[in-house]
C-alpha cells in the first residue's frame, strides 16, 4: 500500500475529502468551505488562476485520498493561499505533509510565487507545526464572528 502523489483524479472526491477534514477544528483551514457542494464549486469555478490539476497535489493510498494541499494562486500578485495541508487521521503528518509539500512546491516555482499564506484554525496543531517546520512566520491572529439569525433579536432602539 504505497502512497502516490499527483494532481487530483476526481474533483468531487477531493471536495468530499476536504469537507470531511475541514469540518473538524483540528484540521480546519479558514480559506475553505465546509460543505462539499460549496467546496466543489470553488474548486471548479473560482479556486485559482490556474487549472485544478496545476493547483493541487493529492496523496493517494490505492484509490483513497489520504492527504492534499492546494494553492489558490493569484498570478498577477504572485501569491498563493494554501488549502491544507489536509492529512487523514492516523497518517504520519511529518512524513506525508513534507512529501506533499515538496511535490507541491514545484507548482509554486512554476508560477513564480513569491509568498504563500495560511489561514489555520488555532486547534489545527498539525498544520501549525507544519508551518513552523517550514519556518513560517505568524503575522497576527484573526477573530471570526459567527452569527446566526436564531440568536439575534431585532430592536427598534439605537
Amino acid at each position: 500500500m504505497n502512497i502516490s502523489l499527483h494532481s487530483p483524479i476526481n474533483a468531487e472526491q477531493l471536495a468530499r475529502f476536504i469537507e470531511k477534514m475541514n469540518t473538524k477544528q483540528s484540521s480546519h483551514v479558514g480559506y475553505c468551505g465546509e460543505e462539499k457542494n460549496e467546496i466543489l464549486d470553488a474548486l471548479l469555478n473560482d479556486f485559482s488562476d490556474k487549472e485544478l490539476e496545476d493547483s493541487f497535489i493529492v496523496a493517494y493510498r490505492d484509490d483513497r485520498i489520504v492527504g492534499a494541499v492546494g494553492f489558490d494562486i493569484d498570478i498577477d500578485e504572485k501569491t498563493a493561499e494554501v488549502w491544507g495541508p489536509f492529512l487523514e487521521d492516523g497518517e504520519r503528518w511529518d512524513d506525508l505533509a513534507v512529501s506533499i509539500w515538496q511535490q507541491a512546491s514545484i507548482l509554486l516555482r512554476m508560477n513564480d510565487i513569491k509568498s504563500v499564506s495560511f489561514f489555520l484554525n488555532q486547534f489545527n496543531t498539525v498544520a501549525i507545526q507544519f508551518v513552523s517546520l517550514l519556518k513560517g512566520v505568524c503575522r497576527g491572529k484573526h477573530l471570526i464572528l459567527k452569527a446566526s439569525r436564531k440568536n439575534h433579536q431585532l430592536s427598534n432602539e439605537h
